[in-house]
């Protein structure tokens, strides 16, 4: 593989890592820790690098040209994948609450808007949209601003009723807690990686990570000053999942950040490159790793120490990867978001 495309799997290889030091930090640390500075590293790892790097690249994939029968279908099955996902992470928990042990609202955890429900409904719109404006990334970039600055207007602090109270969640809802990543704000982020890969259809060089280092520069300087209002954020997780504007820009800064980081340590590190094979498999280590911590947190929820969630990290992680060989070795594979 060149290190072209190299990139852009590290990238993913590392968000999904992120991502799984993050789960358990948020479902099996206690409270001491999870408020502790370790545990608001864990959040701000779990953030910027994360969710945000994961969106940006889906975009750049989305933006290539298929048959829209093609994706429309990738994106039913993506939105299936979110709530099979959702049973099978919450099993353990739904069967204590069918047993009368643990008194929960089964909808909200059934429907919890996370990732693969994002990818599914992102790639419904930005398969229409992108017909559209396929060569303008001015107009897509326009799209993805226009996102962030209705998602405050959207989003509403009162309680919904009825059918509503489990649907608005999938679009922006500042009230429901089971609203995790909707599509405002977190559709802008897909939007401005089909933006990024329009501009680079335009001009092949435009994102040249190897020169221009005064632009390396500029978006180095703009992640510093930022970086006290990221951490704000990231380490709250109500309103990481509903941020504004600011955040938005400050997280396209920090992926080119670190996008410029990694390419860097990629040649001097040729190890890293075995990141790359984790981000070709993305989707399958997320769902994994989801299903394992979602049913131990029914048991572990708010009760690890910082040294206790270091070693379940580990566990989980080589468990998540073993898993991962045995399916591939049975020639299954999962429909993967990018």
């Amino acid at each position: 593989m060149n290190r072209r495309n190299l990139l852009p799997d590290v990238l993913k290889g590392l968000a999904v890592i992120l991502m799984i030091q993050v789960h358990i930090n948020e479902q099996f640390a206690s409270y001491e820790f999870f408020n502790s500075v370790g545990g608001r590293i864990s959040l701000f790892l779990g953030g910027f690098p994360a969710a945000p790097v994961f969106m940006l690249i889906m975009g750049w994939y989305a933006h290539r040209s298929k048959p829209l029968k093609t994706e429309l279908g990738r994106a039913a099955k993506l939105l299936a994948m979110g709530l099979l996902l959702n049973i099978a992470l919450n099993a353990n928990l739904f069967i204590h609450s069918f047993l009368g042990t643990i008194q929960i609202d089964r909808l909200a955890y059934l429907f919890g808007v996370d990732i693969l429900f994002l990818a599914g409904l992102s790639l419904f719109i930005v398969s229409l949209l992108k017909r559209i404006l396929y060569t303008k990334w001015w107009a897509l970039m326009l799209a993805a601003i226009v996102v962030i600055i209705l998602t405050p207007i959207i989003g509403s602090d009162s309680p919904a009723s009825g059918i509503w109270r489990y649907i608005r969640p999938f679009i922006a809802d500042n009230f429901a807690w089971w609203s995790y990543f909707p599509l405002f704000p977190w559709l802008a982020y897909v939007l401005a990686g089909m933006a990024a890969s329009a501009l680079a259809g335009q001009n092949p060089y435009v994102w040249s990570y190897s020169g221009n280092r005064i632009v390396k520069s500029v978006v180095t300087l703009l992640f510093l000053a930022g970086v006290c209002y990221g951490w704000h954020i990231s380490t709250n997780l109500h309103l990481y999942y509903h941020h504004n504007f600011l955040f938005f820009g400050w997280a396209i800064v920090s992926a080119g950040v670190l996008a410029y980081c990694l390419e860097y340590f990629i040649r001097i590190i040729p190890g890293l490159r075995n990141l790359s094979w984790v981000g070709r498999n993305v989707t399958t280590i997320y769902i994994i790793q989801w299903i394992i911590i979602g049913n131990l947190s029914t048991w572990l929820y708010r009760t690890q120490s910082g040294a206790a969630l270091f070693l379940w990290f580990m566990f989980i992680t080589l468990i998540t990867i073993s898993l991962l060989n045995l399916i591939q070795g049975s020639g299954k594979k999962i429909e993967e978001i990018i």
